[in-house]
């Protein structure tokens, strides 16, 4: 047996409300994960380059010996 459930229209605009919020701050956290993603990338460019840098100069000071 099953019980039928009456949903207001009030009850089913308060949950989308809830829902938008839910979504919102889900969008807000994303765009900072975005923001830490390319700081993280933009660190790794760098280190990427000072690594050849290095990488380059032991071989440089390889060839010198």
């Amino acid at each position: 047996m099953s019980k039928e459930v009456k949903v207001t229209n009030e009850a089913l605009m308060l949950a989308i409300k809830e829902l938008i919020q839910k979504v919102d701050n889900l969008g807000s956290k994303v765009t900072s994960l975005e923001g830490k993603v390319d700081k993280v990338d933009s660190k790794l460019d760098v280190l990427s380059i000072e690594l050849l840098s290095t990488r380059a100069d032991v071989n440089i000071l390889k060839k010198a010996k």
